[in-house]
């Protein structure tokens, strides 16, 4: 691949939000969410390497998942041209997504690293219109969703430093606000927290250890992270709650491009968490065979594997699988009620330099299958 085309699809793999703030998914967004990811970059060499050029990508989308079903959109990319090893590269973007199920999607996401790559700012604002279905809260739930319509205004803002070797210190801040639509399924969140809508403003610590040599298709190295984020009534939300969240995810390179993945999640939402804030089961990310909100309560746990392999030309194959399930207190996450989904993957490289892969996954939960046709690894 040429160095024009492989800017292209690094370009791409940028707009669809892979290369993140590192928190992005862990603070439980209504909706799909892109994968949080972050790596610890090398310092560049300003003597050794050239000057800083900028690159502008128009690039054309289109996905599949469960929640959304056939997406299409266009992004706008201004991405800076990586001069060294591990450097990552800085950006603006601007998208737009229409689905077949009538959602809007628009975001506007800059992603900035300066300081010889010691420093990290990432802000997403984003604006969605999008009818949705709901399944209530809670770990055991039968297959009656109702339909709604939510639109939802929400910032984010993440900025960290590198401290010594792999480890970043930071912090993270958000606001949020919810504007639902229930029509003839308003019987179904009379008592449910946060059904009115509203404002949530939120900002607290994180701190992650990162030794993963890629941010999009890692074949070793590890992400530990924790984040703790406070919404208190004094900050401007209706609704007081605080989010505490462990993440760890480790790569293991089996050798001639096979790679084990693992990861695990644990995440504990206070009492009055609303509804769409709370850790949500499914998606294209989180076991990958059940629709995303399938199974919400205030406290989340799961576990995943995925095994990857190279096939033949640039094609390969993933095997994976998980356990999770939610509940209202930590103490109730137990082996009795977890939800498992298993499936296979297909992948196709379209930027060796930058590992990015276009994939397309099968998974299988206990509400029978679920396709998603996205890039880049869902971790």
């Amino acid at each position: 691949m040429s160095s024009e085309h492989a800017r292209w699809a690094l370009g791409i793999a940028l707009c669809l939000g892979l290369c993140p703030g590192r928190w992005a998914l862990a603070q439980a967004a209504p909706g799909p969410a892109p994968l949080a990811a972050s790596v610890t970059p090398a310092p560049a060499d300003d003597a050794r390497t050239p000057p800083t050029t900028f690159s502008v990508a128009p690039v054309p989308l289109a996905s599949y998942a469960p929640e959304t079903s056939a997406a299409l959109g266009l992004l706008f990319v201004v991405f800076s041209n990586v001069r060294a090893a591990n450097e990552r590269p800085s950006s603006v973007e601007l998208l737009g997504l229409v689905t077949a199920r009538r959602q809007l999607l628009f975001e506007l996401s800059p992603e900035l690293y300066w300081d010889e790559q010691r420093t990290h700012l990432w802000h997403k604002l984003e604006y969605q219109y999008y009818p949705d279905r709901f399944f209530g809260v809670g770990n055991r739930l039968p297959h009656q969703p109702v339909s709604y319509t939510r639109r939802m205004l929400r910032g984010r803002l993440i900025v960290e430093r590198r401290v010594v070797g792999k480890l970043w210190l930071g912090g993270f801040s958000e606001a949020l606000s919810m504007d639902p639509e229930y029509g003839a399924a308003s019987s179904r969140f009379e008592h449910v927290p946060g059904s009115a809508g509203g404002l949530a403003v939120g900002a607290g610590p994180s701190l992650a250890w990162d030794s993963r040599d890629s941010v999009l298709a890692a074949s070793h190295g590890a992400l530990l992270g924790l984040s703790a984020t406070a919404y208190p009534r004094w900050l401007g939300g209706d609704y007081p709650f605080w989010r505490l969240t462990a993440d760890a995810r480790g790569m293991l390179g089996l050798g001639a491009g096979h790679v084990l993945a693992l990861r695990a999640l644990l995440q504990r939402n206070s009492a009055r968490v609303p509804y769409y804030m709370m850790g949500q089961l499914g998606g294209p990310d989180l076991l990958r065979g059940y629709y995303l909100g399938r199974y919400r309560d205030r406290t989340l746990g799961l576990l995943e594997f995925e095994y990857r392999t190279p096939f033949v030309w640039r094609l390969g194959a993933a095997l994976f699988g998980g356990v999770g399930r939610v509940s209202e207190d930590i103490t109730a996450l137990r082996l009795e009620g977890l939800h498992p989904t298993v499936g296979a993957g297909l992948r196709l490289n379209v930027a060796r330099a930058e590992r990015l892969n276009l994939r397309a996954d099968a998974g299988v939960g206990s509400d029978g299958p679920a396709l998603y046709v996205g890039v880049g690894e869902a971790f």
